[in-house]
């Protein structure tokens, strides 16, 4: 019988992978939650900056009033403003396409006090006097099939109608140039 009670106590065979289960469990949950933390404090650190940056980049000058008109009533225009067509295109040989991805009219005061600056979506859907109706990014390509040295004149045309203007100059810029 003195052999029977100096035997080691019995153990659960499981127990030690149990515990270390836990071990692991409780490390990954750690971590997890320790990387959630610095996430939330990264987040409220950029939400910071920028709500300073954009109060820096929205204060007007002081040389301008917030809402002053373009033109004063009775005010006569002295200088003639000027209009540039702004085309960005998808000209690549691989693709064969003439579309434009960007389509954007800037306009300029010549005396310097006024500028503006328009972007057309490239899927305005538009209906020029003398074409079919179609997508804004497609007229270039339109153009360009018919008589290319006319080309830039008819793009002109199109869109200065479209935005009622007088579009004097047009800028085209592709891959290569981008």
């Amino acid at each position: 019988m003195s052999s029977i009670t100096n035997l080691p106590p019995r153990q659960d065979p499981g127990l030690s992978k149990r515990r270390e289960k836990r071990g692991f469990l409780k490390t990954a949950l750690f971590v997890l939650l320790f990387v959630i933390l610095i996430s939330i404090v990264f987040i409220v650190y950029i939400l910071f900056k920028f709500d300073g940056m954009l109060g820096k980049t929205s204060l007007p000058s002081p040389d301008v009033s917030i809402g002053e008109p373009a033109l004063k009533p009775n005010e006569t225009i002295t200088s003639k403003p000027t209009a540039i067509l702004i085309l960005g295109l998808d000209t690549r040989k691989e693709t064969g396409s003439l579309n434009t991805d960007v389509i954007m009219v800037a306009s300029f005061r010549p005396d310097g006090k006024y500028a503006a600056l328009v972007s057309i979506p490239r899927d305005t859907y538009m209906k020029p006097e003398g074409y079919r109706a179609r997508k804004a990014n497609a007229f270039y390509s339109v153009a360009m099939r018919g008589d290319k040295e006319k080309a830039n004149d008819v793009v002109k045309k199109i869109f200065g109608d479209y935005l009622d203007i007088k579009v004097d100059y047009i800028l085209k810029i592709d891959f290569k140039t981008f």
